[in-house]
This record gives structure tokens, C-alpha cells and sequence, in this order.
């Protein structure tokens, strides 16, 4: 069976919807990272229309898959973990702040200096940003 991973769940090739917790754990522990990556850039950017459109249960849904696929990314250890980094450079700033943001737990000489640069931008992603690095430098900033 071939699997597509979107913003909205994984479907199968036919684009029958398909999603449980338990289903979703399991195919995110199974899934080869670019699967993860392709997952974790299609939730943050679901996440971020929904947060801006003020559907909660939506941005919050997504929000556990981009938790659920960094903790898989953390569980596979640093290697894992750096693949990340190719979205510092991604044309969505939602992106860029959420993998940056990731980055200060694994890399944060990499990760700060683009939190840094979208916090003094114009954007709901500059508070996001802003919060990421006050959170981090307090040492209240965790990941799963």
C-alpha cells in the first residue's frame, strides 16, 4: 500500500482517509525520515492556517503530529534530529520558526539566529519566534 502524507492525515493511494492514534503512532514510528520530514512540513504549515483562521481543534490536531513526528526524529537520535535543519531555509516562515525552534534542542548555535531574525519580523510567526527564544533562554522551553 502506498502512503501520502498531507496536511490533513495520511491516505492511502486511492486517497482514502485513513487515522486512528494508535494508526498514526505506528506509521510514524515505521515511516522512513523523509516521510517524517515531508509530514512534519505539511502539519506546520496546516498548524499555521488553522491557528491564523482561529480553528483550534485543527491547529491542535496538527500540532500533536508535528510533536509525535520530532519525538520519532529525537528517538532516532541526532542524525535524526539534523534533518531538520533543511527547513531553516524554507519559503514558509511558519516552517522556518517551527524547525528552528526544534533546532535549539539539538543544535542551537544553527537554530537561534533564525529565531533571532523572525522575531523582529512582521508576522504571527515573529511571536511565535519570540516566545520559542524567551521560553529557551529561560530554560523552560522542552521538547518531547
Amino acid at each position: 500500500m502506498t502512503l501520502v502524507f498531507g496536511a490533513e492525515g495520511i491516505w492511502n493511494a486511492s486517497f482514502e482517509r485513513f487515522w486512528s492514534n494508535k494508526m498514526k503512532t505506528t506509521i510514524i514510528n515505521s515511516a522512513a525520515i523523509p516521510d517524517l520530514l515531508l509530514l512534519y512540513e505539511n502539519a506546520t504549515s496546516a498548524h499555521a492556517k488553522a491557528s491564523e483562521l482561529g480553528d483550534y481543534r485543527t491547529a491542535n490536531r496538527e500540532y500533536r503530529t508535528i510533536a509525535a513526528v520530532y519525538s520519532e526524529l529525537r528517538a532516532r537520535g541526532l542524525s535524526a534530529q539534523q534533518k531538520l535543519l533543511r527547513f531553516l531555509n524554507h519559503p514558509d516562515p511558519h516552517v522556518r520558526v517551527m524547525a528552528a525552534a526544534h533546532a535549539l534542542d539539538f543544535d542551537p548555535e544553527k537554530g537561534e539566529p533564525i529565531l533571532t531574525e523572525l522575531s523582529l519580523s512582521r508576522g504571527v510567526w515573529a511571536l511565535n519566534a519570540r516566545m520559542s527564544l524567551e521560553e529557551w533562554r529561560k530554560g523552560r522551553l522542552t521538547f518531547p
